[in-house]
């Protein structure tokens, strides 16, 4: 899969954890991806994370398997959160480790303006 990250209404790097998605339409990566995966925008609208959308729903869909349980994320998913909202790293060197871990499950990632 071939994801598009739109650094304008990327939200990251702020340090603590950001939205899925939030009421200024900004999203983290991992909500880039939900969206580009058919999930709505009200389904993850102030959601933190991917567990917060197994918990609401009750399942798991084959697209955040990789996520974790209704219980806890996966080492992926944990490095992927921390990755996004790190305020220690600059973006270039953020774009690049996650495109490193999005790789993993066969994600290839671009950022654009």
């Amino acid at each position: 899969m071939h994801l598009i990250i739109d650094r304008k209404s990327w939200s990251r790097g702020k340090g603590k954890h950001t939205k899925l998605l939030n009421d200024d339409n900004e999203k983290d990566c991992i909500g880039f991806l939900l969206l580009a995966s058919g999930f709505k925008a009200e389904q993850i609208l102030n959601l933190d994370e991917p567990i917060d959308i197994i918990r609401k729903y009750e399942w798991i869909s084959p697209l955040i398997e990789w996520a974790g349980s209704a219980s806890f994320h996966s080492a992926l998913c944990n490095q992927i959160v921390k990755l996004n909202d790190s305020a220690d790293l600059k973006d270039n060197e953020r774009e690049i480790k996650l495109c490193e871990a999005f790789k993993s499950i066969d994600i290839d990632l671009e950022f654009v303006e």
